[in-house]
């Protein structure tokens, strides 16, 4: 599994190997070891992206219209990704 926060990257989920690429948050500001929520592909059911606390999937997320993130759903070369 990797995680990623860099401008540009995106989060993914690959269907072969059941690699991943997701963000994950900081323990604070102070703090910049992992913390305790991560944003993530679920892909039990239909795809969706989810927050994740620890190993339990928070909640699924609609993407508003204005939202930072580009969340367009894609599958390329087995590797679903937004």
């Amino acid at each position: 599994m990797e995680n990623t926060s860099s401008a540009g990257t995106y989060i993914s989920w690959n269907i072969n190997t059941g690699s991943e690429r997701y963000l994950t948050s900081r323990k604070s500001i102070d703090d910049p070891s992992t913390g305790d929520f991560s944003y993530k592909i679920d892909m039990k059911g239909l795809p969706q992206l989810v927050v994740v606390m620890g190993a339990s999937a928070i909640n699924g997320l609609p993407a508003p219209a204005d939202s930072m993130f580009n969340t367009v759903m894609e599958l390329h070369d087995d590797e679903w990704y937004y």
